[in-house]
């Protein structure tokens, strides 16, 4: 194995650089009657700065519009946020218990790759294991970004430059002038990453719907290794942002409305 194979293999050999499981923990909280789960990923990253307010707003519109709709009482809700990192914001709750207003403060830059990798892998792990034991939930998850992947290119290189070894010292001004291509390659097996775990929701035919704030979210869908029509634009305004909400708000409210249909149906069979 070379120098760098070994660097590269160091940072990212378990497939995770920064392993996440608060969301994997909190999904097994969740009470078996729940059958749907709306989970939002929302963009963190310092560009959002001066639509905070918004987000805040809108979030707080979405919950209560939707508790008062039919299927709320069998509906949880998710919010997690990214930047460098990625932070579960509101862990999966029932819709009718969510009381505090969720906190979102955005700074740093946009770890995609990363973040939505973590994310869409625990959520399939828990959908499957859900469905495993018989009690399947529908999962629907809507990603809000409003730019491509930009990381934080700085840490991953004192991080790569952390795991060479001492004796590579020696070789200072060659390790200087490649450590860059080293950043390349682990930005290039992020992306691979997660294409997999986005190929991973939709073989299990998972409900994702990528918005792009004042970007192209079909292109930032297919980047992810989803497929264009997953994706759906608005403007980056206030404007933008209430009409994907209410956008959002309305494929979850059809939802429901699919949930007491099929309870319904389900009662009179009895």
């Amino acid at each position: 194995m070379g120098l760098w194979d070994s660097v590269v293999r160091g940072l990212f050999g378990s497939g995770s650089d920064k392993p996440n499981t608060v969301l994997q923990g909190s999904l097994q909280t969740l009470p078996e009657r729940f059958q749907l789960m709306h989970v939002l990923i929302i963009d963190r990253s310092g560009s959002m700065c001066r639509h905070t307010n918004d987000v805040r707003e809108a979030l707080a519109t979405q919950i209560e519009t939707l508790k008062c709709a039919p299927g709320a009482e069998a509906t949880a809700v998710c919010v997690i946020a990214f930047n460098d990192d990625w932070e579960v914001l509101l862990p999966p709750t029932p819709i009718m218990r969510v009381r505090d207003q969720i906190r979102y403060q955005p700074d740093g830059n946009t770890n995609l790759y990363g973040s939505v990798r973590d994310i869409f892998d625990q959520l399939l792990a828990w959908h499957l294991s859900m469905r495993t034991q018989g009690n399947p939930v529908r999962l629907l998850v809507t990603l809000f970004c409003d730019g491509e992947h930009t990381p934080d290119e700085n840490r991953l290189f004192r991080e790569a430059r952390g795991q060479l070894p001492r004796e590579a010292g020696v070789q200072s001004a060659l390790i200087y002038a490649s450590i860059q291509d080293v950043v390349r390659t682990i930005i290039e097996h992020q992306h691979d990453e997660v294409r997999l775990a986005s190929r991973g929701m939709l073989d299990n035919r998972i409900d994702v719907q990528v918005i792009g704030f004042g970007v192209s979210g079909e292109a930032i869908a297919a980047n992810l290794g989803l497929t264009r029509e997953h994706g759906t634009s608005v403007d980056a305004n206030a404007n933008g942002m209430e009409r994907s909400i209410q956008a959002v708000t309305d494929r979850v409210q059809s939802a429901m409305k699919e949930i007491v249909f099929v309870g319904s149906e389900d009662a009179h069979d009895d």
